[in-house]
């Protein structure tokens, strides 16, 4: 039978591995094999979600623009090891795993694992791994110290540390506020892949479905997707640009990494000014005005500045 979902992890290892292996052509085999592996069995891992929005083509956006990341940085700094790319973007493909409910040892009968003591979540009938949200970056770091526990080739306490990053809203604590190192550039990927995805705006509806599962919507105080889209620019450089610096920096090292640049300040700039473009209406004035209403607590955005010759 032929399955779309494996074609597209077959060609996406193939990219992660022909990177890998330009980037560090004397590599052991043996790192290259292993992240193969490893690579392959997230994806199709995630291939049993039955998430809205936090799928595999999400897991794919992020661990390609984390790929672009430290390909930038390699080339300007020169000092990503090939471990150091091998656990990042290992993180990258198994940050949202916890998402999947029965991916744990623990889970079982409608119970899953939410931390390491043990105590267990039940889903209401319907739910989907949505409902998870909450407890998925901890159950993504419970499931690589399962997984990795014997590979030696990988370091699971590297893994669940990059992972850890990836919490949001973003914690307060001095750990969660850093931005240069490997695990500040894994929540940088995670941020940007989202947020720079082509198809990001029309996804809107997808993620405003999880919000409500969870309840995130009621208490963010959105009554629709399209409440959601009007928040996007002020939400990108209240809640997100002050995490991506570095990684925006390394981006702009690479063609392919301007190109997700681009499409990021695009996302930005057509949500500012109401653009044309696809994705779940917007807010209307009462006059019937093109221009989105927002609402009374809304906070308007930065402007994104620009400039014109001729």
């Amino acid at each position: 039978m032929f399955s779309p979902t494996l074609t597209v992890i077959d060609a996406f290892v193939a990219e992660l591995v022909s990177t890998f292996n330009k980037a560090y052509p004397s590599a052991e085999s043996n790192q290259s094999s292993v992240f193969e592996q490893s690579a392959r069995m997230a994806l199709e891992a995630l291939t049993n979600s039955d998430c809205s929005y936090h799928d595999i083509n999400h897991t794919i956006m992020v661990t390609d623009v984390g790929q672009a990341i430290l390909w930038g940085r390699l080339m300007s700094q020169g000092d990503v090891g090939a471990e150091d790319w091998i656990h990042s973007l290992l993180a990258m493909l198994y940050h949202d795993i916890g998402f999947v409910r029965g991916i744990l040892k623990g889970d079982r009968g409608g119970r899953y694992i939410v931390n390491e003591f043990g105590d267990t979540a039940i889903p209401p009938p319907g739910a989907t791994d949505a409902y998870m949200a909450p407890y998925h970056v901890t159950r993504s770091c419970l499931f690589v110290k399962e997984r990795f526990a014997t590979e030696h080739a990988i370091d699971a306490g590297v893994l669940i540390h990059n992972i850890e990053m990836t919490r949001f809203p973003v914690p307060t604590d001095a750990f969660y506020q850093r931005v240069g190192d490997y695990a500040g550039l894994v929540r940088a990927a995670d941020l940007i892949g989202q947020m720079a995805d082509p198809q990001y705006i029309q996804k809107l509806s997808r993620l405003y479905t999880e919000f409500s599962e969870t309840g995130e919507a009621e208490r963010l105080g959105y009554a629709n997707a399209g409440e959601l889209r009007a928040e996007y620019p002020s939400f990108f450089f209240e809640r997100v640009r002050p995490y991506i610096s570095e990684g925006l920096r390394y981006l702009r090292k690479t063609q392919e990494g301007q190109l997700w640049i681009a499409n990021l300040f695009s996302h930005v700039y057509a949500e500012q000014h109401c653009e044309p473009s696809y994705g779940p209406e917007r807010r209307l004035r009462p006059d019937g005005d093109t221009n989105y209403q927002r609402r009374s607590t809304d906070v308007a955005p930065p402007k994104v500045a620009f400039s014109r010759k001729g």
